[in-house]
């Protein structure tokens, strides 16, 4: 189980990824982060969030300004779009991971 916290400032949309203390439990001390694959507006973009290790309390967090889309081409955010975003986390603990997605209409 996760918490994402999202805010926008500037035209940039930022979040904060917790995970919860249940989670800490299943996943174990230390976990690799990543995110394999988004969008914004149906249309896969370029993940605007790179893979590493992190104590499993840690704040995953970043943000997204401009993006590109896989295949060609891109832009910047405005409103009214909807990004969603797909998290995946392998735990210190053998064999037990866990993921995430999350989507939000850009305000």
């Amino acid at each position: 189980m996760a918490n994402v916290y999202f805010y926008k400032s500037g035209g940039r949309l930022f979040w904060d990824f917790y995970l919860t203390p249940a989670s800490w439990d299943w996943l174990g001390a230390e976990v690799y982060a990543e995110m394999p694959q988004a969008q914004l507006n149906g249309r896969a973009i370029n993940p605007p969030y790179g893979p590493h290790n992190e104590p499993v309390t840690y704040d995953f967090h970043a943000s997204i300004y401009r993006y590109n889309f896989l295949g060609g081409g891109g832009g910047t955010i405005k409103r009214g779009d909807y990004l969603w975003m797909y998290w995946e986390f392998l735990g210190s603990n053998p064999g037990h991971g866990a993921w995430r997605s999350v989507g939000c209409w850009i305000p």
